[in-house]
């Protein structure tokens, strides 16, 4: 029998990718299990840990992008300030923030004017 690459990594475990997007299901599984037992606001937060997550798979596969950056460093200060944050005004801010760095990154990706 033939050893192919593909077959050897797969003997071998996840690669890291792999491991990542595996993980982040599993924390967005773990949350949703959460939010049927924690305040409601907490599922905002679950969220916007998960969305920090994906953009840091996104540049660990190289994805040099420094809107994503961008919102990924302002979640990430926000979790490290501690303080009370308006949520629905820094949501808003990080969807337009996303929506715009999508548009930028590619604009054939949203079907709608910004």
């Amino acid at each position: 029998m033939t050893t192919t690459p593909e077959s050897t990594r797969r003997e071998a475990g996840l690669s890291r990718r792999e491991s990542e997007l595996a993980q982040l299901a599993a924390y967005l599984l773990a949350s949703s299990r959460s939010l049927l037992d924690d305040p409601a606001v907490y599922g905002s937060f679950r969220l916007i840990d998960a969305a920090r997550r994906t953009l840091l798979i996104l540049e660990s596969e190289g994805v040099a992008n420094a809107d994503f950056t961008a919102v990924r460093t302002q979640i990430e200060e926000v979790v490290r300030a501690k303080t009370e944050v308006d949520v629905q005004a820094f949501l808003d801010t990080l969807c337009l923030q996303m929506a715009h760095a999508l548009k930028a990154a590619d604009p054939d990706t949203l079907d709608t004017n910004l």
